[in-house]
């Protein structure tokens, strides 16, 4: 994350957490202040799977739809981000044994195994 971040991009995080939760995280997880914009179920009527979040996120981030990519672990992020009309990417993680099949199922545009391989597809913008 901090390499895409240093490469120029921006970054927004769509939890379904609620603001209590994400406030004790950010106690523990500085990573967390690396995000140009958080969205949490707080914030929305809808959460993932529906777009709403995802929506919310891009207009905060005052990017064109068009530019931006959901990348997440889970079938409801590729979902939303399908739903909101953007590119997908699943990255299967250590949820893959659980998740993989259904992922796949839901067609993201791209499948990783791992988070690091995102360096691999994201050159930088600077």
């Amino acid at each position: 994350m901090d390499l895409l971040h240093s490469r120029g991009y921006k970054l927004a995080l769509v939890t379904n957490a609620s603001d209590d939760t994400l406030k004790i995280a950010k106690k523990e997880l500085k990573a967390l202040k690396k995000f140009d914009a958080i969205i949490t179920r707080n914030m929305v009527k809808r959460i993932k799977p529906y777009p709403e979040s995802v929506l919310k996120a891009i207009k905060k981030l005052k990017k064109d739809p068009k530019t931006c990519v959901m990348i997440g672990d889970f079938p409801q992020d590729v979902k939303a981000g399908k739903a909101a009309g953007i590119k997908t990417i699943a990255i299967l993680g250590d949820n893959g044994k659980y998740t993989e099949n259904t992922i796949r199922q839901l067609n993201p545009d791209i499948i990783l195994k791992s988070i690091h391989e995102l360096v691999e597809i994201f050159p930088s913008l600077n």
